[in-house]
């Protein structure tokens, strides 16, 4: 599953979105990732 949120102006910075993500990932047994909108749409250019 792919999800496009804004968090530009979230009070907290990127890297602790990031971290409380993946920990709640483990905790729910799943992967979640997050990234910057401009890095995935470079990488997924055809």
């Amino acid at each position: 599953m792919i999800m496009l949120v804004d968090v530009q102006d979230a009070s907290v910075p990127f890297d602790r979105i990031a971290t409380a993500l993946d920990e709640e990932g483990e905790r729910l047994g799943v992967n979640i990732r997050i990234q910057r909108e401009d890095i995935f749409n470079a990488m997924h250019r055809v």
